[in-house]
């Protein structure tokens, strides 16, 4: 998947394989936002805020245990994006595109199940403003 050409090779693309991933297992997102008349799926920060309602798709609670195929988002304090958002995979971990030093913008990572979907370098960094994490469920239309 390379998603350059729609936004931009240097641009956030971790909605669009949410969306990609989500459509293909017959769950979407909808197209609630636009780029330049273009329908765009729910942004990175809009998975991540429990009062957003993405239609078909339901926030999990406390007591609710993510499962493989929910979706994780988490808001973070980047310049440029409103967070990040990945898939629940199996064996305690996290699914989605990054900006991992060394890869190219956009490829697949999987990463261990945790309380921070940001860059390694901001993990520890108690200026780098982050909030809880969100999960959601498909639930159908």
């Amino acid at each position: 998947m390379h998603y350059g050409p729609l936004l931009g090779d240097r641009t956030n693309k971790c909605f669009l394989f949410v969306r990609d991933m989500a459509r293909e297992a017959g769950a979407d997102p909808g197209t609630p936002n636009s780029h330049y008349m273009l329908p765009l799926p729910p942004f990175a920060g809009q998975w991540a805020d429990p009062n957003y309602n993405i239609p078909g798709w339901s926030v999990l609670g406390p007591d609710d245990t993510p499962e493989p195929g929910d979706v994780v988002a988490q808001r973070l304090g980047y310049s440029d994006a409103s967070g990040h958002v990945m898939i629940v995979g199996d064996h305690n971990t996290f699914i989605g595109t990054g900006d991992l030093p060394g890869k190219d913008p956009g490829t697949i990572e999987q990463i261990p199940y945790r309380d921070f979907l940001g860059p390694p370098m901001y993990r520890n960094d108690p200026t780098f403003s982050r909030g809880p994490l969100v999960y959601r469920r498909w639930v159908g239309p």
